[in-house]
């Protein structure tokens, strides 16, 4: 990735991350929608692994601009050491004396390669739900099944009595979830246990899809003594996870379309709170280390990939790094796609150069053969798409209303609704983009909303 379109991506994601102003809202939303959905981002030609090649491109250098490549971590630790720019930004000058523009530009931070915990990391002193919500903002803790949303946000919820663990994993190919069930159940338990202790939550239910026998005879031979907590095996019907689906399955509770306080409907208004597996798992390991959210791990798969599997990253490890690790691309085969997430929700990276965040599951990397689209047909109003819509929306009938700009008849068909599970572009036999289109016109739809409609 050249160095302009370095900073045009570090922006992007600035600019996505905060939202500031509704304009630049809208605009973000849309390219996301457009072209973030792995059937609506055709492939960036030039831009992503050549075939069979795991090295990184060459970056082009301007006379006197600073050489690039100290951008990327430095695998030798003497070496690291030796560099006196270590803990400094290109070995100059502080983050803390840099001013908001500097900040958003690309910087880049030598480490030494050994991942040494710092003495600073001690675990949090928790005594009640105050200290609790202060120990999950510490860890910097968020939605790792991929919402990303601000777990201690979702913990100050009061009046819950039900805590609902997702550990569906409807999406294919990801498993990540499943390893932690397999491989941390202890830190599982005891985040559980702190979650319902300090937040005074008498009941928890963990949600399994049946395709995860393991896991399943696992978690209930651990939490048979324990009280309050029970798991519960959910169908295998995609999204099972979606997460006014979960609750209805795990309690019979519907979530309202528009809450008490005027808003869209939240599982807390019928008293209900959903973690990831893998976020209350986290929560777990730092109240027994004190160390922060710092690695994800990630389901690396894809036809295209010479070795997928599931791996452990430091937060922020470029996709390049990640797929070098797991073997590179495939001989002879061309990379047409870089999905982040699952292949149903996931987004379309346009480069390699994009790091893992914390709500990253999977990096999917697929061939041009399988990435390519088939052109779409017209619509023949077959219905599929509504049949398939967990929702029980209509996309046929929701896209005709965007097309007028019809704000009542959206309000009618509950657009708002929608959760982008993609269910419906996948049962779509004319493949046209039905699920990006919807995303359009709920996000059309909220934008009129906050204006105060029509």
């Amino acid at each position: 990735m050249g160095h302009d379109n370095a900073h045009k991506a570090l922006g992007a994601v600035d600019d996505a991350a905060h939202g500031t102003g509704e304009q630049r809202g809208r605009r973000v939303v849309e390219e996301i929608l457009r072209g973030g959905l792995p059937q609506a981002q055709p492939a960036a030609d030039g831009q992503l692994f050549a075939a069979g090649h795991g090295k990184r491109a060459a970056v082009k250098r301007q006379p006197g601009q600073p050489d690039q490549r100290r951008a990327y971590h430095e695998a030798d630790a003497r070496k690291a050491q030796n560099r006196r720019g270590i803990g400094r930004i290109n070995g100059e000058q502080p983050v803390a004396q840099l001013d908001e523009r500097e900040r958003r530009t690309p910087q880049h931070i030598a480490a030494d390669g050994q991942q040494t915990v710092d003495p600073a990391c001690v675990p949090p002193v928790v005594t009640d739900k105050k200290s609790l919500m202060a120990a999950v903002q510490a860890c910097g803790l968020v939605g790792l099944g991929g919402a990303g949303f601000p777990t201690h946000v979702k913990l100050a919820a009061e009046g819950i009595d039900t805590l609902l663990i997702n550990a569906a994993e409807c999406e294919p190919y990801l498993s990540t979830d499943t390893r932690e069930m397999l491989e941390c159940s202890d830190t599982i338990l005891s985040g559980i246990t702190a979650v319902m202790k300090y937040c005074n939550i008498p009941n928890c239910i963990i949600g399994i899809e049946r395709n995860k026998p393991e896991c399943i005879d696992l978690m209930c031979s651990l939490v048979r003594d324990m009280q309050g907590v029970s798991v519960k095996p959910l169908p295998m019907r995609y999204p099972q996870g979606a997460e006014k689906t979960l609750v209805e399955t795990c309690t019979g509770r519907e979530v309202p379309q528009i809450g008490p306080s005027g808003k869209p409907g939240l599982p807390a208004d019928v008293h209900c709170i959903i973690m990831n597996v893998t976020s209350v798992s986290t929560l777990g390991k730092f109240l027994k280390t004190g160390v922060p959210l710092t690695t994800k791990r990630v389901t690396v798969e894809g036809d295209a990939i010479a070795k997928p599997q599931n791996i452990e990253v430091p937060i922020g490890t470029l996709y390049r790094d990640v797929i070098e690790a797991c073997g590179g691309i495939k001989p002879d085969v061309e990379l047409g796609k870089i999905i982040f997430g699952g292949p149903m929700m996931g987004g379309a990276s346009p480069s390699a150069d994009y790091p893992v965040l914390k709500q990253n599951n999977g990096l999917l990397l697929f061939s041009r053969k399988m990435a390519t689209l088939p052109e779409p047909d017209p619509c023949i109003r077959c219905g599929r798409c509504i049949a398939a819509c967990p929702m029980g929306l209509e996309p046929v009938e929701i896209l005709e209303n965007f097309a007028e700009k019809d704000f009542d008849a959206l309000k009618a068909r509950c657009v708002d609704l929608c959760v982008a599970c993609g269910s419906c572009t996948f049962a779509c036999p004319a493949k046209r983009p039905v699920a990006q289109n919807m995303g359009l016109a709920k996000a059309w739809y909220m934008g009129e909303l906050r204006k105060g409609g029509k």
